[in-house]
């Protein structure tokens, strides 16, 4: 079965007001469970500066955030607190989401890999006016961005990485633009991989996690944004062998095998699913890269009782093959090792 997929077209505020009356179930299925959230509810604060500060630096993405509230007829107020008012932390320990991309392909460059996290997430063609057009992950309501590919051909996806060796600062204030929104900032406003690097260098971005962007040129990185005051980049290259993997954690606190026995919950398995992805990279070195090479890799379960070991695991949302020459993803919903990739093309 093809996950829901939507297309967008108009302004920031269109966009936002015609996907929540589109889907607003599913929305207002991840404020409430997140959030709490209730028509009646309204921050007990004065948001009036940091509207005005967000509406300066980032206006489309708050005219985006005014038409959700519209769209799913709840306070405004409300749903500019829970994307900007403060460091977005809720994210859950389980995520597991795996991203892995191949410089050379008989499609050309290749990124792919699977989304973990709360169902939700729908596939959505947006066209909004002043931004380049994409097809990507969205969850209904949130400006988050999963991954996909634009009309250049720049592909973005992205995994959570929390654990790390040292505290992070305390955020910023004003508040930041923090990664989970900021892959759709760089498929949005980007045309390759050195353009968004330079995007991510900006005063008042932050994050907690990673991404893999790979482009129609064949630039491949994975980038590390993991302070909540930014900016902060840590980024790394092809492997020798053409390939790069990032799951979540940081390659720059933790090697695989410090992971493995950091005693961190749940990193054992997130050090194992780094340890699948590094020997499908290499398999990639003497196979070559391939579409089919991704789609056995995502479905991979790594046998017999390795639980969230493998890529292929329980909290699999989708698998998603973005191939950057072609303007096109594959999406197969939850699980890959069952379920078919449909295309979706600009």
């Amino acid at each position: 079965m093809a996950m829901t997929h939507i297309e967008l077209s108009g302004s920031a505020y269109e966009i936002g007001r015609r996907q929540c009356e589109q889907l607003g179930v599913i929305a207002g299925y991840k404020y409430r469970k997140q959030f709490h959230l209730h028509a009646d509810q309204v921050p007990l604060r004065d948001l009036g500066p940091m509207v005005e500060w967000v509406g300066r630096n980032w206006p489309d993405q708050l005219e985006e955030v005014r038409g959700y509230a519209d769209g799913l007829g709840v306070d405004f107020e409300y749903v500019f607190d829970i994307h900007f008012g403060a460091y977005v932390g809720t994210l859950l320990e389980q995520e597991s989401c795996s991203n892995v991309g191949f410089r050379e392909s008989p499609n050309g460059p290749l990124l792919g890999g699977n989304l973990d996290d709360d169902p939700g997430y729908i596939v959505q063609t947006t066209r909004r006016q002043g931004a380049y057009s994409h097809v990507g992950i969205v969850w209904p309501g949130w400006l988050s961005y999963w991954g996909g590919v634009n009309e250049h051909g720049l592909a973005v996806s992205g995994s959570s990485a929390r654990v790390l060796k040292t505290a992070p600062p305390a955020p910023q204030k004003p508040p930041a633009f923090h990664s989970i929104y900021t892959a759709r900032l760089v498929v949005e406003t980007c045309r390759d991989v050195p353009e968004a690097i330079e995007l991510l260098k900006r005063p008042g971005i932050a994050g907690h996690g990673n991404h893999i962007m790979v482009d129609a040129a064949g630039n491949g990185v994975v980038v590390e944004t993991h302070k909540p005051t930014g900016p902060y980049l840590a980024d790394r290259g092809w492997q020798p062998g053409g390939w790069i993997c990032c799951g979540n954690f940081f390659f720059s606190e933790f090697t695989v095998d410090e992971a493995a026995v950091s005693g961190f919950e749940g990193l054992a398995d997130r050090a194992n699913r780094i340890r699948i992805m590094q020997q499908f990279g290499r398999r990639s070195e003497v196979e070559g890269g391939s579409i089919e090479l991704l789609k056995e890799l995502c479905a991979t379960h790594d046998g017999p009782g390795r639980g969230l070991g493998g890529i292929c695991n329980p909290n699999n949302v989708c698998s998603v093959i973005s191939v950057p020459r072609e303007r096109r993803v594959l999406v197969a919903e939850r699980f890959p090792c069952v379920n078919e990739y449909v295309e979706y093309a600009l």
